[in-house]
């Protein structure tokens, strides 16, 4: 049961995700406006919401809190996981693209097992990936 003040915290984090992630897009619209060459994305730029979240201390706290318990069921579900954001929330990088496939497994296997060293090397990989295969960087 999710007492009131876990309610009051995760509709905090919420709020200050979505105002994060506001900022950023205002800041690569206006990236995109006055540059006329691609630039490489960072993962910030690629699946915001998750960078945010890979971003977080994971301190022992963190790791028997509600809400890594639910960023680990999100991470997981081929809709809602990093690589899925980069596509819009959608799961169809299963079926396009065997390499997407494989570092979203990665990033759930990481992230359950606690290993912010591989998770790290994850993201570069992914961002690595997405600006030369899919941005054609």
């Amino acid at each position: 049961m999710i007492q009131g003040n876990d309610h009051e915290l995760i509709n905090y984090e919420q709020q200050q995700q979505q105002q994060q992630i506001k900022k950023q897009q205002e800041q690569l619209q206006y990236h995109n406006q006055y540059h006329h060459q691609p630039q490489p994305l960072l993962l910030s730029d690629i699946s915001p919401t998750w960078a945010i979240r890979l971003k977080k201390k994971q301190s022992h706290l963190f790791l028997a809190s509600l809400t890594r318990l639910r960023w680990l069921f999100e991470i997981i579900h081929p809709k809602k996981c990093v690589v899925a954001e980069a596509y819009g929330f959608s799961s169809s990088y299963t079926n396009n693209c065997a390499e997407c496939a494989r570092i979203g497994n990665r990033f759930s296997l990481y992230f359950a097992m606690y290993l912010p060293k591989k998770i790290e090397e994850n993201q570069q990989r992914f961002v690595k990936h997405w600006n030369e295969k899919h941005l054609k960087i």
